[in-house]
């Protein structure tokens, strides 16, 4: 993920519909260094991974009732979210589906 790519240009993108609130994202915030992490609207900026090589791990546990992100083996963020028995219709690794948004 470098700053040459668009504003909000996506790592990874799980959405319910295009466009809907119903999602999990990880995605450069706006034009900055940071990176955003999304579950269905709840979300946790992350300072400092634009521009560099890490490794990401998105971990959920329906049991618990939550959702984690870890950049490089450490947490970043965890949200306490029992995600529901859904499909996500959209899967993209690297594609947004938001007219607006921008591909890696």
């Amino acid at each position: 993920m470098d700053s040459k790519c668009g504003l909000y240009g996506r790592i990874f993108e799980f959405n319910a519909s295009a466009e809907s609130g119903t999602r999990i994202l990880l995605y450069r915030q706006d034009s900055s260094q940071s990176i955003d992490f999304d579950v269905h609207g709840s979300y946790k900026i992350i300072d400092g991974y634009a521009n560099r090589l890490f490794h990401f791990a998105y971990v959920y546990e329906h049991d618990k009732g939550k959702v984690s992100i870890y950049l490089n083996g450490v947490l970043q963020a965890t949200f306490a979210r029992k995600l529901p028995a859904m499909k996500y219709a959209l899967s993209y690794l690297g594609k947004s589906s938001w007219r607006t948004g921008a591909v890696v």
